[in-house]
């Protein structure tokens, strides 16, 4: 079985998924290991299946067991590794609440990046990875132009994950990958 990252949109504020009840909910629905990182919306999952088949079934139960009906991104583990890997901002792996890595549903329009590019400040940025763009305010998200204004300005559907959760969940893959070796 492979190992699969998912993260559910928009979960936070009003949008909540208690993680028991998503724990339960995935693994009752065929996945094999399943951990759930708080309540964020972010699972570790395994299976048989490619990556729209387990986007596609995490999906579904979780609109019909918790009518949460947003986007949800399945990212491999390899994936994955790479995104940790490819961090363009390393000077900003030490500080986590200044680096974000954002997951894209489809490649961006590069005049909407460089859009985005130009607001910075010259201290943040954003770095694209293929479907990851990297974004990195070291003011802070709520001072950088780049990062409040990313959302609509990227113009394809995407979610973001600090660096600490983007540390956890890798540090959940090798849990899934082990419990899958064992």
């Amino acid at each position: 079985m492979a190992a699969w990252v998912l993260l559910l949109r928009g979960v936070g504020g009003r949008a909540q998924v208690p993680p028991r009840l998503l724990r339960a909910a995935l693994a009752a629905s065929g996945f094999g290991f399943v951990a759930v990182q708080g309540q964020t919306g972010n699972a570790v999952v395994t299976s048989d299946l490619g990556r729209d088949g387990v986007r596609d079934l995490a999906a579904g139960t979780c609109r019909r067991e918790i009518g949460f009906g947003k986007d949800i991104h399945a990212v491999a583990a390899a994936d994955w590794d790479a995104l940790v890997a490819g961090n363009p901002f390393p000077e900003a792996a030490g500080r986590p609440p200044t680096l974000h890595a954002a997951i894209l549903g489809a490649e961006p329009d590069p005049a909407r990046v460089a859009a985005l590019r130009a607001l910075g400040d010259g201290s943040d940025g954003i770095e694209l990875r293929g479907r990851v763009a990297y974004l990195h305010a070291p003011q802070g998200f709520a001072r950088s132009r780049i990062a409040t204004r990313f959302d609509r300005g990227i113009g394809v559907p995407a979610t973001a994950r600090s660096w600490a959760t983007v540390l956890r969940l890798h540090a959940l893959l090798d849990r899934a990958r082990a419990a899958e070796a064992a």
